[in-house]
């Protein structure tokens, strides 16, 4: 099985009302040609990796 995902990791870039709508934007283009897009935030990147591994894999199964 494939899963069609996207992973985009935020960090303080995406805290604007425009940055906030170019995100929006992307996500819609994106789910529009069959893509799913989840968040995750740097710093849950940098100091909780394997929460962030386990919110992967339930958005993969």
């Amino acid at each position: 099985m494939k899963s069609r995902l996207v992973i985009e990791i935020d960090g303080a870039t995406h805290s604007t009302d425009a940055e906030l709508a170019h995100d929006l934007k992307r996500t819609d283009y994106m789910e529009g040609k069959g893509w799913r897009v989840i968040r995750v935030q740097n710093d849950d990147v940098y100091n909780h990796i394997d929460g962030v591994c386990d919110f992967i894999l339930q958005n993969i199964e």
